[in-house]
């Protein structure tokens, strides 16, 4: 993937999750839950604090973390990614962090509204730095292997 593909994956998933924001505000009445399958529904929450709701009402805070994390992950990312899917694991995990972001400079909180019962309510973007995770250990475990050779960084 070219660095013009990672822009588009970072905007279009940006995109996506706050279209699902707005419209769960829309349509949401909070703590409604609306039934999608069983175990699975939506339901709104304002998150005024960071994942699983620590650090409530530390929202410069978590803007400044914020901030921070997407700045060393640009300056360091050839240092933390050895092949393609580290380099696109990064671009899903900044495009989480940026869809939250937006949310608490604009809002001053986080919408959430995907609830599967197991954990506290999420959406799009704590999806997508779930899975951007999960590409940086299968990135990491691939590279461990002894005749795997690093990806060249996109161009």
């Amino acid at each position: 993937m070219t660095i013009r593909h990672h822009k588009i994956l970072i905007g279009s998933l940006i995109f996506l999750d706050q279209l699902f924001k707005f419209i769960a505000q829309r349509n949401l009445t909070f703590y409604t839950e609306v039934s999608i399958l069983p175990g699975v529904s939506f339901i709104k929450v304002h998150n005024f604090g960071a994942a699983y709701g620590i650090l409530q009402n530390f929202q410069g805070f978590l803007i400044g973390i914020s901030f921070t994390v997407l700045l060393m992950g640009w300056i360091y990312r050839h240092q933390l990614v050895k092949n393609r899917i580290g380099y696109i694991g990064l671009s899903i995990i900044a495009s989480g962090a940026v869809g939250n972001l937006i949310d608490r400079i604009v809002r001053g909180y986080v919408v959430d509204f995907i609830d599967i019962h197991i954990i506290p309510v999420f959406n799009l973007a704590d999806l997508f730095i779930n899975l951007g995770i999960l590409c940086l250990v299968i990135d990491t475990l691939k590279a461990s292997k002894k005749n795997d050779l690093p990806a060249q960084p996109p161009q």
